[in-house]
């Protein structure tokens, strides 16, 4: 279903660039949003904001797909790259314009949106007022394995990430090909190779993401694909259970896809 949120974190280019990046995201625009000026759509210009008496702030409205992306994963994106404990400023960028804010139009939002708050409002507490402590480590989700380029591998070393995590699922090209990825396993080992050759001090934990009980596979498919990405050279390897997601299109051929295969994955666990 497609459904909307507009954040306010900064300059807009900034917010519009990152959400622009996560899958899920099928439309980005930037803008102004709040305000106590009368007409904002009229008189809401650059030069009108930045005298700091319009009350209004840079905004990007995102469209998304929430069977794709949700809200949740959304709010963290946006927490993870704001201070919101920051009065009318973001980075070096200071003015009113650039108070960090959240509009939405479903109520059904706002308990969500209320509590993904109260989760970053206690990290903050537990933190003090440094929003990010000395010691925090910064992991990018890198997502698909054939999205990894030298652009982007440079731009988290230059934003000082200490871990990198590539998704590879899978090592089994005919399983790849039945849940939908585009990608291959030669995807995933030139993936691991770029982040090598442009990570050139070893600043970089590289971890790996697979899936046990993914549609035909057993025991010996998870294996294979646990040989080769140790072979790869990932540091870690997260193996997640498969969880079918809603408009998933295995969960219109088996509703009871979970049961039927827990024990499989249950072995494959172990």
């Amino acid at each position: 279903m497609e459904r909307t949120i507009c954040f306010a974190g900064g300059c807009f280019w900034g917010v519009e660039k990152l959400f622009r990046s996560l899958p899920g995201v099928l439309d980005v625009t930037v803008g102004y949003a709040n305000g106590t000026i009368e007409e904002p759509e009229k008189y809401a210009d650059y030069r009108t904001v930045c005298t700091g008496r319009t009350g209004v702030r840079e905004a990007a409205m995102i469209r998304y797909d929430d069977t794709e992306i949700s809200l949740r994963h959304l709010l963290f994106a946006f927490f993870a790259v704001i201070d919101p404990t920051l009065e009318n400023r973001q980075g070096m960028d200071f003015g009113t314009q650039y108070q960090t804010g959240i509009y939405w139009t479903d109520p059904e939002d706002e308990a969500v949106i209320s509590d993904i708050i109260s989760i970053e409002a206690a990290a903050i507490e537990a933190g003090g007022t440094n929003y990010y402590d000395d010691d925090a480590e910064f992991c990018v989700e890198a997502g698909r394995p054939d999205t990894i380029d030298d652009d982007k591998i440079a731009a988290i070393l230059k934003n000082g990430a200490g871990r990198i995590s590539i998704n590879p699922q899978t090592m089994n090209q005919e399983t790849l090909k039945t849940i939908g990825r585009d990608h291959s396993p030669e995807d995933i080992a030139e993936a691991f190779k770029t982040v090598r050759r442009c990570d050139e001090n070893d600043r970089l934990i590289v971890n790996a993401d697979i899936i046990a009980g993914l549609p035909g596979e057993d025991v010996s498919d998870i294996e294979n694909t646990l040989e080769q990405i140790i072979e790869l050279g990932a540091d870690n390897i997260t193996v997640h259970s498969l969880a079918v997601k809603r408009a998933s299109r295995l969960k219109e051929a088996d509703k009871d896809y979970h049961y039927s295969h827990g024990e499989i994955v249950s072995e494959m666990i172990k």
